[in-house]
């Protein structure tokens, strides 16, 4: 498997409701979350970690997209894709989610 790192920012004032937004997000993709804490806006930020089967770069990248699109729409792709895919998106189908990142790396 290969890993996907995933930051979203959740429309929570407290961890009881930031863990709320998660469980929504947990029924449609599997991850651990290496980190939640308050942001300085008044919402919260989870470090997520998700994973993607082994292949080729280009299936890696594919299931990945995929991936994202289980629950966010819309997403720009950044970075140089030969290497990395990144990606962020501000519109979701989980409600309590405001932005979230996507990065996975070759390798």
């Amino acid at each position: 498997m290969a890993d996907v790192d995933l930051r979203v920012r959740l429309d929570a004032n407290n961890e009881k409701n930031a863990r709320t937004v998660l469980k929504r997000l947990a029924a449609l993709i599997t991850f651990d979350m290496s980190e939640l804490s308050p942001h300085h806006d008044g919402s919260y930020i989870a470090r997520l970690k998700a994973t993607v089967p082994e292949g080729t770069w280009p299936e890696q990248v594919v299931a990945a997209i995929d991936l994202a699109q289980t629950f966010g729409y819309g997403w720009d792709l950044d970075g140089h894709i030969a290497e990395e895919l990144s990606m962020h998106a501000a519109r979701f189908s989980v409600s309590g989610l405001v932005s979230a990142s996507l990065l996975l790396s070759r390798g």
